[in-house]
């Protein structure tokens, strides 16, 4: 039979860079929200994704309207709560796609001028 050999306390562990690679099948599947609340407590962060109804499936009547707002329900999709000391890179991770996003389909505020 053979025996395994036990680390000495001489021998240190060793260490191992982790790499996260997100897998392109999302076990929720695809989310669109166009209204997300964001929270927070002591040790993390909360963004609630809403579902927002299309404007004419509202049904707003006049009585709902309150010094000219109207509450209207936006079901929680799914909320997403993150670590307080990760919310930086998130922050630093969606300013670079913005920046990204606007360079590349955003119109070029060019001073045309007619003569």
């Amino acid at each position: 039979m053979a025996e395994k050999s036990k680390p000495t306390s001489e021998e240190k562990p060793q260490e191992v860079e982790l790499k996260f690679v997100p897998t392109k099948d999302p076990k929720l599947g695809r989310i669109y929200s166009a209204y997300i609340s964001v929270s927070h407590s002591p040790w993390d962060f909360t963004m609630r994704f809403c579902e927002v109804p299309a404007r004419g499936d509202m049904n707003i009547k006049p009585g709902d309207v309150k010094k000219g707002v109207a509450e209207v329900p936006a079901p929680s999709l799914v909320d997403v709560t993150i670590p307080a000391p990760v919310m930086p890179s998130l922050i630093a991770a969606m300013q670079a796609q913005l920046d990204k996003y606007r360079v590349e389909f955003e119109p070029k505020n060019e001073d045309t001028k007619t003569h």
